[in-house]
């Protein structure tokens, strides 16, 4: 098993090996059939679904380094993952022209790195086991198929 599949929760499943996101779109799909097929559920249950705008734009790079230390990895691999986008710049263009300017990226990770992805998971894993642990009332377990 990969590392990532031990410290990211099968909560999480986009990006992921040998995890599917689909399985959440189906889990979805599952919990409000039930919801509108059961009257006294509909009343008081909820789905929170959340796509994040620009979300690989949105990571701090000192919130995404605390993140880090507090999963163990050493400096050098921490400082070598955030050296990959703070490092970058960023240029204008325009239909006309283009103006080189060397603008630090203060936050995000560089879309198009192989483990990109897997930084915004570390970064969204906090959120994700906060969520889950303030559920109340219907659970659904999608590697069960039980609601509980």
């Amino acid at each position: 098993m990969p590392i990532a599949n031990r410290i990211i929760s099968h909560h999480q499943q986009a990006f992921m090996l040998h995890r599917n996101i689909h399985l959440h779109i189906e889990t979805a799909r599952i919990l409000a059939n039930q919801i509108n097929s059961s009257p006294s559920l509909s009343n008081e249950q909820h789905i929170l679904l959340v796509d994040l705008k620009k979300a690989f734009d949105s990571i701090d790079h000192q919130y995404l380094k605390k993140i880090l230390e507090k999963l163990g990895f050493p400096n050098s691999t921490i400082e070598a993952t955030i050296n990959q986008s703070r490092l970058a710049s960023a240029n204008i263009v325009n239909q006309n022209w283009i103006h080189k300017f060397n603008i630090p990226l203060r936050r995000g990770v560089r879309q198009g790195l192989p483990f990109s992805p897997l930084i915004f998971n570390l970064a969204i894993q906090p959120l994700i086991i906060k969520l889950h642990q303030s559920i109340r009332g219907m659970k659904y377990n999608p590697y069960n198929e039980r609601v509980r």
